[in-house]
C-alpha cells in the first residue's frame, strides 16, 4: 500500500442538527458565547439559554421578555458581547449538520410503522378489509464515547434539556466508499445519561424518538 493511501470502512456515522428560535449579532467581543450560558440583553432585559453559537447568530431556548436589534448582548458565564442585528426569529434550523457518532460507537435504529385500516369498498363482501402502511416511526438509541462539554456532549445535553426538536442524518457507505445512502429522521431526545471515567472522555447513552423517515434532507 502506498503511503498516503485513503483507507475507508464499511459504516455508518450520524449527524444532527437542531432547531430554536435564534437571533442575529454581530461581531463577538471577549467571546465566544457557550451552550448552556444564559444570555441577557442591554435596557430590554430579554434572556435566553445558549443552544449552540453560529457564526453571527445565537440560538436561544427558556426566552423571557422581548429581544431587540440594537442592544448588546452578555454571556452570564463566557463574557461574550456582541450586538443584536435581528429580533428573534421563529425556530429555525442549524446551519450544518454535526457529527455525532462513527463506527467506533454503539448506535441502533429499530424502526415501526403504523398501520391504518381501511375498508375496502371495490368487494362485495361489508367485512373485508385492507392493511395500509402510515408514517414510519424509529428509537434511535447507543453509547458514543464523548468529550465532556464538547459539541456532541453539547448538542445532546440542549436537545433534551429544551426538549428541541432534533434531525438525524444517518449515512452508510461500503468499504470502498464507493455506495453511500443517506436517510434523515426527526425528533425529539427523550433519555441522556453521562457516566464519567477516568481518562478524558464520558461513556454517554442516548434514546431518540424519531419520525418522518425520508430521503430528503427536511431541514431545507
Amino acid at each position: 500500500m502506498a503511503i498516503g493511501t485513503l483507507v475507508t470502512r464499511t459504516g455508518v456515522s450520524y449527524a444532527g442538527k437542531l432547531r430554536a428560535s435564534s437571533i442575529a449579532h454581530g461581531a463577538i467581543t471577549s467571546g465566544p458565547f457557550v451552550p448552556g450560558e444564559l444570555v441577557t440583553q442591554g435596557t430590554s432585559l430579554a434572556t435566553g439559554r445558549v443552544v449552540f453559537s453560529e457564526t453571527n447568530k445565537l440560538f436561544l431556548r427558556d426566552i423571557t421578555g422581548t429581544f431587540d436589534n440594537t442592544n448588546v448582548l452578555t454571556g452570564g458565564t463566557s463574557g461574550a458581547t456582541a450586538t443584536a442585528s435581528a429580533v428573534l426569529a421563529a425556530p429555525s434550523w442549524m446551519a450544518a449538520y454535526l457529527t455525532l457518532g462513527r463506527l467506533r460507537d454503539t448506535v441502533s435504529v429499530g424502526r415501526s410503522r403504523d398501520v391504518t385500516t381501511i375498508s375496502d369498498f371495490d368487494t362485495a363482501e361489508d367485512s373485508f378489509q385492507d392493511q395500509i402502511a402510515g408514517n414510519q416511526n424509529a428509537n434511535m438509541s447507543g453509547t458514543m464515547n464523548i468529550e465532556p462539554g464538547g459539541a456532541t456532549f453539547a448538542f445532546f445535553e440542549q436537545a433534551m434539556d429544551g426538549n428541541l426538536d432534533v434531525a438525524i442524518r444517518r449515512v452508510l457507505t461500503d468499504r470502498a466508499g464507493e455506495n453511500v445512502r443517506t436517510r434523515y429522521y426527526q425528533g425529539i431526545v427523550t433519555q441522556f445519561d453521562e457516566q464519567d471515567s477516568v481518562t478524558d472522555a464520558s461513556t454517554v447513552s442516548f434514546t431518540l424518538a424519531l419520525n418522518d423517515s425520508a430521503f430528503n434532507d427536511p431541514t431545507v
